[in-house]
């Protein structure tokens, strides 16, 4: 798996290593990921579908005898807002989106064209595909 950010490849099947590596994105911008809120994007990193809440709870209170609190959905919306203030804090190309009734989904968010990158690509194209057209300017 290639992280978007540092394009370095990494085993993204290792569960630790995702932590540790989401974790040093943010660390290196200089914003403080709690070790929960590092699991829980560990939990959404990386796949090309969203994450059901029911499935995000497991991954992060599985390993408690007693299950984790029994509020799940008010817990997931505090890490939501939480991380999604912190990766624009951090300035990374993410953005956590809410899947309606279902759960989440981590995207790169990609920057939108502006007119002059477009007009620019454009004027490129037509030189590309008539080449006397910069001869008369």
């Amino acid at each position: 798996m290639e992280c978007p950010i540092c394009g370095n490849h990494h085993d993204g099947k290792l569960y630790q290593t995702k932590i540790s590596h989401v974790m040093g994105h943010f660390t290196q911008k200089g914003v403080h990921l709690t070790r929960m809120e590092a699991k829980f994007l560990a939990i959404v990193y990386g796949r090309n579908r969203p994450i059901a809440r029911s499935l995000i709870m497991d991954g992060l209170y599985g390993d408690r005898i007693d299950g984790g609190p029994d509020s799940g959905d008010k817990i997931i919306e505090q890490f939501v807002l939480r991380i999604r203030r912190k990766i624009a804090e951090a300035g990374l190309p993410w953005k956590l989106n809410n899947v309606y009734g279902f759960g989440y989904e981590l995207k790169e968010e990609r920057a939108a064209p502006t007119m002059r990158n477009v007009a620019v690509c454009l004027a490129g194209a037509l030189l590309v595909a008539h080449p006397l057209v910069g001869l008369f300017s």
